[in-house]
């Protein structure tokens, strides 16, 4: 009698020893590396806490610098009033100090939606301002000083001469005679002395001064708004901080029940 031996399909897999042992030797392994869903739990929870660590510190060097600013334009604008303290006639003029000038040009802070390029140029024009030949004088000094043209010699004597007629003086000077200083051994003028004829034939009145000085606490407001709202970002970040270091502990405290259960099974 024949005897007929089942065989399993060619697609089926048959388990054998060699393949039972080759699943503990798995199992083994994977206990010996520590894999588990607990380990997983606690690592995510540090990649959390340390995305939120990661956040808060950005957000902080944020509000540093929007600190910074709000302290240097409120200087600024400190500066101006102390300028418009100064005029003691309604109708009396200054200049608005060259670093003022330099801070505004160099943040981009608009006055009445203008530059302070633009609003010194219109300023040029106001009543009791400068005439049509200064303001053409005006203009040629400062493309000299951006050097744009070559020195505008009768530009500087213009400014000189209606700074003398408007009794503006220069570091106690008139103006012509302060200018008379200034020239270089090859007769050219020095730049930076130029920026100071060119700032003192620039004068203001209080209410341009007074435009000046709201720009500027303007811009200092809005930076200070800034940092008050990234506190309120900087407090919910350190709560989420605060809440992945809660699920972290727990995660660790159920590992730790769960180990403890798997020693008394055990024993």
């Amino acid at each position: 009698m024949n005897a007929t031996v089942n065989q399993a399909p060619s697609n089926v897999a048959v388990p054998t020893a060699a393949t039972a042992d080759s699943s503990d030797n798995i199992d083994y392994l994977r206990a010996a590396r520590n894999y588990s869903i607990m380990g997983q739990a606690i690592a995510t929870m540090e990649d959390i806490m340390l995305l939120f660590t990661e956040l808060a510190n950005a957000k902080f060097d944020q509000m540093s610098k929007k600190m910074e600013v709000s302290r240097d334009a409120q200087d600024m604008a400190n500066k101006v009033e102390a300028v418009l303290a100064g005029i003691t006639d309604p109708n009396g003029k200054v200049s608005l100090p060259e670093d003022v000038i330099e801070y505004m040009r160099k943040n981009g802070i608009a006055i009445n939606g203008m530059s302070i390029d633009d609003f010194l140029r219109g300023n040029e024009g106001h009543d009791g301002g400068a005439t049509l030949d200064s303001l053409w004088a005006l203009n040629n000094l400062d493309s000299y000083i951006k050097g744009r043209i070559g020195c505008p010699d009768a530009s500087i004597e213009q400014i000189a001469k209606d700074l003398d007629a408007a009794g503006v003086k220069i570091d106690g000077q008139k103006a012509s005679d302060w200018l008379k200083n200034q020239k270089n051994a090859d007769g050219s003028y020095n730049k930076e002395a130029m920026s100071t004829l060119l700032n003192s034939g620039r004068q203001m009145g209080k209410a341009d001064l007074t435009a000046v000085k709201s720009a500027l606490e303007s811009f200092s407001g809005r930076a200070s708004d800034f940092v008050q709202q990234s506190q309120l970002k900087l407090q919910q970040l350190m709560q989420n901080f605060n809440t992945a270091v809660t699920m972290a502990n727990s995660v660790q405290s159920m590992n730790a029940e769960s180990t403890k259960s798997i020693a008394q099974a055990i024993r």
